[in-house]
């Protein structure tokens, strides 16, 4: 699976998780619910593709210290069941993806 497709799958499967659409995720809004699934998409992406901060905020028009942030965010957020068990799901589907491509 090439960088630029493992990236729009874990977008789309935070986005599906979140209920929330890609323009909003990648968009400027700064409202929780937006937020939220923001850092997750970001600090996932980075994690799971070994990608820079400065890589992971051109996907998100976004310079490197804000996902530097997400980072940080993203170990206080998955702190809550909830979103433990988001990013769990997540994470699964992109492996289970990765195992069929």
């Amino acid at each position: 699976m090439n960088q630029e497709h493992a990236i729009n799958f874990i977008l789309t499967e935070c986005t599906s998780v979140y209920n929330v659409s890609l323009g909003s995720l990648i968009g400027r809004s700064q409202t929780a619910d937006i937020a939220i699934p923001r850092f997750i998409a970001a600090h996932l992406i980075r994690t799971e593709l070994d990608m820079s901060v400065i890589a992971v905020g051109k996907i998100f028009n976004r310079d490197h210290t804000s996902i530097t942030h997400a980072s940080k965010r993203f170990h206080q957020i998955t702190q809550k069941t909830i979103h433990a068990h988001r990013v769990q799901k997540i994470r699964k589907a992109f492996a289970d993806h990765l195992e069929t491509a």
